[in-house]
């Protein structure tokens, strides 16, 4: 049996694999004694086809965990991988964590093993988010409401750094050196150019020569998180994105980086280059 379970949403991933093995626990192996963590990638790989997937002398069901076990297969092993996983018995468990989601041309041939199952966790924002949240909060005894939408609102789907904030409650801290920083930052005005804001121009009248970088900067989040290339973009940021509307952003990326292109070479001054942005 093979379990895929994959972001963006990284905590709710990690946080589901850890729950399978706690259930494996409870229900087959109080002793933890046929719980494997596999090196991760390709060694992984090589370690469940060398013998880490064999049945054991001591219990019916063996329980492994694994990250990067489908994305970091070597082409040479994917055949006996696949080998493997098929004509291995409900007895075999594994559960492979992926961080980037798997692209369906690699999922393919794994959707026919037996008892396949894949589990993307996508980020959440919003009330979806708030509502989670308040399920974690739950856990640690924590159940002023205030306080959660508080937190929600800081965090805005960053699970990792929620869960940090609730831990430090549940240890007898208190919310109230939280701030939401309301004052309009750069990113801010950059996400105003995105969004096409008829009060985007009046950023200009600051003269911020960084807001061209910047805007050039988001505009390419922005792309990357529609067509879902997430690695290495935080969270929050990837769940702000999907809350911008934008039906220019190409174009905005155009014009920051000519904005950027002019001012870097000399060609305009920063008020000539400010007005390149649209």
């Amino acid at each position: 049996m093979l379990i895929v379970v994959t972001g963006p949403d990284t905590y709710r991933a990690i946080s589901r694999a850890k729950d399978l093995e706690n259930a494996f626990r409870q229900k087959h192996d109080p002793s933890g004694l046929n719980i494997e963590r596999l090196p991760d990638g390709a060694e992984g790989v090589e370690a469940l086809l060398s013998g880490a997937g064999t049945a054991s002398l001591f219990s019916p069901k063996r329980f492994l965990r694994v990250t990067g076990l489908l994305s970091s297969c070597p082409k040479s092993k994917e055949k006996a991988l696949l080998k493997l996983l098929s004509t291995a018995t409900d007895d075999l468990i594994v559960v492979d964590y992926e961080e980037d989601a798997v692209p369906d041309k690699l999922l393919k041939s794994y959707k026919e093993t037996p008892k396949f199952t894949y589990n993307p966790y996508p980020l959440l924002s919003g009330l979806e988010y708030r509502t989670h949240l308040t399920k974690i909060a739950h856990g640690f005894g924590l159940t002023d409401e205030a306080m959660i939408k508080k937190l929600a609102d800081m965090t805005e789907g960053d699970f990792w750094l929620a869960r940090s904030e609730l831990t430090k409650l549940a240890a007898g801290g208190t919310s109230q050196d939280w701030v939401i920083d309301t004052e309009i930052s750069i990113y801010d005005r950059a996400d105003a150019f995105l969004r096409q804001d008829v009060s985007r121009y009046r950023e200009l009248l600051d003269l911020e020569t960084s807001l061209p970088m910047m805007t050039m900067q988001q505009a390419l989040s922005f792309l990357r998180v529609r067509d879902q290339d997430l690695s290495g973009i935080p969270p929050f940021v990837a769940s702000k994105m999907k809350r911008i509307k934008s039906q220019a952003v190409e174009l905005v990326w155009e014009s920051a980086f000519s904005s950027v292109v002019m001012q870097r070479s000399g060609f305009a001054d920063p008020d000539e280059a400010l007005a390149l942005l649209i």
